[in-house]
């Protein structure tokens, strides 16, 4: 990327990157927790692909120094697990990698913070990243590049392996995409990064469900790929066009149900009507995947409602939205057992009093325990 591009991402933070942000700071947030909270995890390390200087014109921070705090914070709350805790930060930019590592050795100060950086693409580091994280039990991936630099491929190959406990997150800008996969047989070198045929592309499509069918398949080694609209902003607006998906890939539920929770608060801030039937678009995607199969189990409804990739401008526009969150999604289950369309089959431990099911249920092992059946 032209480093005046380079430049002038790093002006006034805007309204989209706080969202980006928000979810990216909840989710790190959760995935350090529950990565502690494992016992066996000694060691954490979190990379950052595309890394930045580190903060904005206004001096709002950038993701790694985001991370450096979360990071802070969790060895203040004496509840620290880990033995080695590593930041990897890579910015291609030599002086913007130069001005972030700066940042980052004086903020980690007496912490036991092993910062590491990189100033060349981060395919150039690829065995050694890979080394990083095979040394390491715990971790998070974050990739958020300029324009469309990002490597699907090359990404999914870095992770394949040794990373059952590392989350990865990523930006995938389908308004680029959509420039460059304008015309047939062009740019397709930037095509084939995603996995996909150059043969596939025609006039002035921008292949946005094939580009969604890439990400689950090289991604399938994890139990969720959820994307999630990030609108942009113009003329000091939010633009309800999803041009942009913030992707989490994860093995947690946790993990994804916290990505799944924020972005839940920040469309309730932005929706422009509660309506009449909250969470109406929820409860009839929990009925048409029950009406497949005659018995179904809880894991597997969510596992179904989590991989997908959401609209902003469904989120936002349709009355009583609801993201399916698991909260969510038990609401709208417990509601089709108060209409009396549902039987709930389980042990009465995940029920509450009343014989509905209970909330508080997040791990896979309980949830697989629990069936659904429509009547």
């Amino acid at each position: 990327m032209a480093l005046k591009k380079n430049q002038e991402f790093f002006k006034d933070k805007k309204a989209h990157s706080y969202i980006k942000h928000i979810l990216f700071k909840e989710t790190l947030n959760t995935s350090i927790g529950i990565a502690n909270n494992m016992g066996w995890i000694n060691s954490f390390i979190y990379m950052d692909l595309f890394a930045g200087e580190g903060l904005y014109d206004d001096k709002k921070e950038g993701s790694p120094l985001i991370a450096l705090d979360l990071l802070k914070k969790h060895i203040d709350s004496k509840s620290n697990n880990f033995k080695t805790i590593s930041l990897i930060a890579i910015e291609k930019d030599t002086n913007s990698s130069e001005k972030l590592f700066e940042l980052l050795k004086g903020k980690v100060n007496d912490y036991r913070i092993k910062i590491l950086k990189g100033d060349k693409n981060w395919e150039n580091y690829f065995d050694d990243l890979k080394k990083h994280l095979s040394s390491n039990e715990g971790g998070f991936i974050f990739a958020d590049p300029y324009a469309l630099e990002l490597d699907l491929l090359k990404l999914s190959d870095l992770i394949i392996k040794g990373t059952k406990f590392k989350d990865v997150m990523f930006l995938i800008n389908r308004l680029s995409m959509k420039r460059i996969f304008g015309s047939k047989g062009k740019n397709a070198s930037e095509i084939k990064k995603y996995g996909i045929d150059p043969e596939l592309i025609k006039s002035q499509e921008d292949l946005s469900e094939e580009i969604k069918k890439q990400i689950r398949s090289k991604f399938e080694f994890k139990d969720f790929a959820i994307g999630l609209a990030i609108p942009i902003e113009k003329k000091k607006k939010l633009s309800s066009i999803d041009y942009f998906y913030l992707v989490l890939t994860t093995n947690s539920v946790g993990v994804a149900d916290s990505f799944l929770n924020s972005y839940q608060n920040i469309v309730e801030v932005k929706q422009q009507s509660k309506g009449l039937f909250t969470g109406y678009e929820l409860k009839n995607s929990i009925q048409k995947i029950l009406e497949c199969q005659n018995k179904f189990n809880f894991y597997n409804l969510v596992n179904s409602l989590y991989n997908d990739f959401l609209s902003w401008k469904d989120a936002t526009k349709i009355p009583g939205y609801k993201v399916p969150t698991t909260g969510n999604i038990v609401e709208n289950i417990n509601n089709l057992l108060k209409e009396g369309k549902l039987d709930l089959l389980c042990d009465d431990k995940y029920k509450t009093g009343k014989g509905h099911l209970s909330k508080s249920i997040k791990s896979k092992a309980k949830m697989k325990n629990i069936y659904l059946k429509l009547k």
